[in-house]
């Protein structure tokens, strides 16, 4: 098959990571992939492709910028694909746009972010009830996201879904040297070395709890650090709030990285304290490196976990509960190696990038099917 992966932009995210990792598993099973990011604004491209896959990257003024056209239309009447896969909100509309471009390509539209749901304005459910209709499928990660779609969109439940995001889970395994490192004790056992959160720093992923229950946390453990990995807009505040709460010298801020797995690699505990999500790649790639979760009850979140065997889940924006958890298994490393290692193992059974992709090439297969003029020979010109 040829197939299209669009994404918003090369700034690393869920979505981008996500298409960009389908991208390349597809490629490796002998597709034809072309990846297309209408914004170049980071270092997503910069990861190596494998033979089969291609990509390209817009670098643009802004969201109207007619080079968007340009580019989409162009590499649209190049690549020819049978099968556009738009991922993220922003991505999908200009997919559905292409979609009406190309009647003869499959559509697909991937839904990511929780965002999706809240701050839908009615001007976009007005937009999306039409531009839906230019969808063969919409994959959704959770019930609240499919609920929406048929709520407030109108769409059937043949169109929507539900296929629950996948990694190489032994990309994210723990080597020996780190595991060594990360299991070494400290006087009578009874302390772990950090504790490490992955989100961009905006409102949404909600950092400002973490550190104010990470008061309590460095009452009780002064020597246990907190790193955070991730950027946004709204950093400078978050180290502000670190020094009003006395907590800076506790707290390290690592920036946006492009590799992960070594913070991961490096810490005992993961904490994602967001007040929405999805189903976060972040979640499964800590579980993946062996860790123990405390995270927020919201979106896919809760079945990820299953608390007690995976970690703990907590009300979003509940301070004393959030802190209450995190020292909890700080307290008790073995019951933390017991989690981490229940964790790994459910990625592996449940979300690995193997199984995701064998059902994204199964609606692939079934929108062909539905669309047999993409299955005859291109005729050539006279």
């Amino acid at each position: 098959m040829r197939i299209l992966q669009l994404v918003a932009q090369t700034k690393v995210g869920g979505a981008e990571n996500f298409g960009f990792a389908l991208g390349s598993e597809l490629a490796r099973r002998g597709h034809d992939v072309l990846l297309l990011a209408n914004r170049d604004n980071g270092p997503l491209l910069e990861r190596p492709l494998p033979p089969g896959m291609s990509a390209r990257a817009l670098r643009r003024t802004s969201r109207l910028d007619p080079g968007i056209l340009r580019f989409l239309w162009g590499a649209l009447r190049e690549f020819r694909p049978e099968i556009i896969h738009a991922h993220s909100y922003e991505a999908s509309v200009w997919g559905r746009l292409l979609g009406l471009c190309a009647p003869e390509s499959g559509v697909l539209v991937h839904v990511h972010s929780s965002r999706f749901v809240r701050n839908h304005s009615r001007l976009r459910v007005l937009t999306d009830r039409v531009l839906f209709h230019r969808a063969d499928r919409v994959l959704v990660l959770n019930a609240s996201q499919r609920d929406f779609l048929r709520k407030r969109i109108g769409l059937g439940p043949e169109v929507i879904e539900t296929v629950p995001n996948g990694i190489d889970a032994s990309a994210f395994a723990r080597p020996d040297e780190f595991a060594r490192a990360a299991s070494s004790s400290r006087p009578g056992d009874a302390v772990l070395r950090s504790v490490v959160s992955v989100a961009s720093l905006t409102d949404v992923k909600n950092h400002a709890t973490l550190l104010r229950a990470w008061v309590a946390v460095r009452a009780e453990f002064p020597d246990v650090r907190l790193v955070l990995v991730g950027d946004g807009p709204l950093r400078a505040e978050l180290e502000a709030q670190c020094v009003s709460l006395g907590i800076a010298e506790s707290v390290e801020f690592a920036g946006a990285q492009m590799e992960i797995r070594p913070y991961l690699w490096n810490a005992d505990l993961f904490v994602l304290p967001s007040r929405n999500e999805a189903l976060p790649l972040s979640v499964l790639e800590a579980m993946a490196a062996g860790l123990p979760l405390v995270a927020t009850s919201v979106g896919a979140i809760p079945d990820i976990v299953q608390a007690p065997l995976c970690g703990l889940v907590v009300p979003p924006g509940d301070i004393a509960r959030l802190s209450a958890a995190i020292l909890g298994i700080l307290r008790d490393p073995q019951a933390a190696r017991r989690m981490g290692a229940a964790g790994a193992a459910e990625v592996r059974q449940r979300y690995s990038l193997d199984r995701c992709v064998d059902r994204i090439e199964e609606i692939y297969a079934a929108i062909l099917r539905e669309r047999p003029l993409l299955l005859r020979p291109v005729s050539s010109p006279p």
